[in-house]
């Protein structure tokens, strides 16, 4: 049977990189939009490779959609084999800088509602499936920006990017992971941390120097992973990002 892998927010970016290098893989690919419109333009891209993949509508943000989107999985799949979690906002406005303090209690909601909330909770529901796999994968899409210790420390190439409620969301993800990690302890599943590096997207901009397909490099290599020796780790390519 084929291994199946759910990318959400794979409409674009890293997460559509993502999701066609998987196919190219031959592995039964599940897309995520929050928009079914943008959704469907991004299917284009399989047909062009001769490739194929199935398309969902989720707001990981919204718990109905979440609710929603899992009983339409269930009723399908018997298993999931990798778990992406994608998706993904940066509310802030600005990378350079700290602003901490002008940031609205609103924008760190959001933020957290989609980089946080909405993706552990779509894991717990998701968790039966991916128990069902001979070897689940969950791969959570962070960013350097979640590293406590680069953050604290002086001189880092992150010392003076503090976006809070961005960076304050991926910290949070990164003890999620580690919290998940420990729940697979003993088992052939896993959960890693994944720092894709800057990407052009509509999140890490025109400046960044990598193509999307080479920011989707590290979290296609944690979610083949044919063993658990990554689990719990922070990782970019071969590198161990510190916490």
């Amino acid at each position: 049977m084929k291994k199946t892998a759910i990318i959400t927010g794979a409409n674009k970016g890293i997460g559509l990189a993502m999701a066609l290098q998987l196919a190219e893989k031959g592995i039964d690919v599940i897309i995520t939009s929050r928009n079914l419109e943008n959704g469907q333009k991004a299917l284009a891209h399989f047909a062009e490779k001769n490739l194929t993949a199935q398309l969902y509508t989720l707001d990981v943000a919204d718990e109905n959609s979440i609710e929603q989107f899992v009983q339409q999985i269930k009723s399908t799949y018997p298993k999931i084999d990798m778990l992406i979690n994608n998706a993904g906002v940066h509310l802030d406005g600005t990378w350079v800088g700290n602003t901490l303090n002008e940031l609205s209690p609103s924008i760190l909601y959001q933020t957290f509602n989609t980089n946080f909330f909405g993706a552990v909770q779509l894991t717990q529901k998701l968790l039966p499936l991916l128990m069902q796999s001979d070897g689940a994968r969950v791969v959570n899409i962070s960013s350097i920006m979640g590293s406590m210790q680069l953050h604290s420390q002086t001189g880092s190439d992150i010392w003076d990017v503090k976006p809070f409620a961005y960076d304050a969301s991926k910290a949070a993800f990164n003890q999620f992971t580690i919290h998940l990690a420990h729940l697979f302890h003993q088992t052939a599943h896993s959960a890693v941390a994944v720092h894709p590096g800057w990407v052009k997207t509509d999140l890490g901009g025109e400046m960044a120097p990598l193509q999307t397909h080479e920011g989707a490099l590290t979290g296609v290599m944690m979610a083949l992973a044919a063993d658990t020796r990554f689990n719990g780790k922070f990782m970019h390519m071969n590198q161990e990002i510190p916490w």
